[in-house]
């Protein structure tokens, strides 16, 4: 659906209450996405009640964030109200945990805006979809909503969405050319770089710090003709620990664990490995994963997860097997 559509569905007086959501443990392109987007609803409709819902709270960087913006955050939205929900950021309804199944009884209208690699059941589940691969973050194509519509960005909602690209880009080392473009329409609202940018360059506490040198030690290393996969286990912080694996020098790293009985599996890979194998890490493996550990999966062409149930050590196989297969190489060399 076209952004214009969506706005003109929005400007009906009949949406009096919206309910945004971000993904489980919301990063800052998550939190800043929904806050920008948030914000934009109460322009196109004064008086409108909009509510932040974080499903398993918010990261340590979008907790700063919302301190510095003073968002308040809800646990008890009132989603039996609204007259519309908002998912952002979120590729698959089980990244909203206990509110997943809320929301698929929900019949209200579903408004999804997301970068991921469309999820079936997501994309099945949402009335409005605006969905762009190409974007490098959610923020970006929030951004796009405030540009169709018109409104001046004010200094908060520009610091939000800098921060989710940002963030989602590795400091814009994954940025295209529509995201420099959106950098610099951000920055001319008051946003000083280097600034936002030590919001987010913080040192990594301990238990990550912890959980990713274990991950290395435990780390079983396949030959899959000339690529370097890495899998291994960790309790906490698999994206994290994925990071860096690949910085030690895996082309490829599958990351799993088991935490209050549900199974994480995060999945990273090189941009020489997706530009010369063309594997895309959340269509080709963590969408199939999903389905077999009793889940879900979904996300980027290099960044990628699964969330079920399971035993982490033949989950993380699995995922090491689709691999292989969609290389089309049956074994490790």
């Amino acid at each position: 659906m076209q952004i214009e559509e969506v706005v003109a569905f929005l400007k009906e007086k009949s949406i009096r209450s919206v309910v945004l959501f971000c993904h489980h443990n919301a990063d800052l392109d998550s939190f800043g996405s929904a806050f920008g987007f948030g914000e934009l609803l109460k322009r196109i409709n004064p008086g409108l009640q909009v509510s932040i819902v974080t499903p398993g709270g918010l990261s340590r960087l979008s907790k700063r964030l919302a301190e510095k913006l003073r968002v308040e955050i809800t646990d008890s939205p009132p989603l039996s109200a609204a007259d519309m929900v908002v998912l952002l950021d979120v590729n698959t309804v089980i990244q909203l945990d206990d509110w997943g199944d809320r929301i698929r009884s929900l019949e209200v209208p579903i408004l999804l805006i997301d970068h991921h690699a469309p999820h079936p059941e997501t994309q099945k589940l949402a009335s409005f979809s605006v969905l762009d691969e190409t974007a490098a973050s959610t923020a970006e194509i929030v951004y796009r909503f405030w540009r169709e519509t018109g409104f001046d960005i004010a200094y908060q909602e520009a610091l939000a969405l800098f921060l989710g690209i940002a963030y989602d880009t590795r400091h814009f080392a994954l940025a295209n050319s529509e995201t420099f473009q959106t950098i610099l329409d951000l920055i001319d609202h008051g946003i000083e770089v280097k600034e936002a940018l030590q919001m987010i360059a913080v040192p990594l506490e301990l238990p990550e710090r912890l959980a990713r040198l274990k991950a290395v030690g435990r780390a079983k290393i396949h030959r899959i003709c000339s690529w370097v996969v890495a899998v291994s286990e960790t309790s906490a912080f698999q994206a994290s620990a994925c990071r860096a694996l690949l910085k030690v020098g895996a082309d490829v790293a599958v990351v799993g664990g088991v935490k209050d009985e549900k199974l994480r599996i995060s999945l990273r890979s090189t941009g020489d490995f997706f530009r010369k194998t063309g594997l895309h890490l959340g269509r080709d493996v963590a969408v199939p994963l999903g389905i077999a550990i009793d889940g879900a999966g979904g996300g980027h062409e290099m960044a990628a997860g699964a969330n079920g149930r399971g035993d982490p050590v033949a989950s993380l196989e699995m995922g090491l097997d689709l691999i292989r297969e969609r290389l089309s190489l049956p074994q490790d060399r």
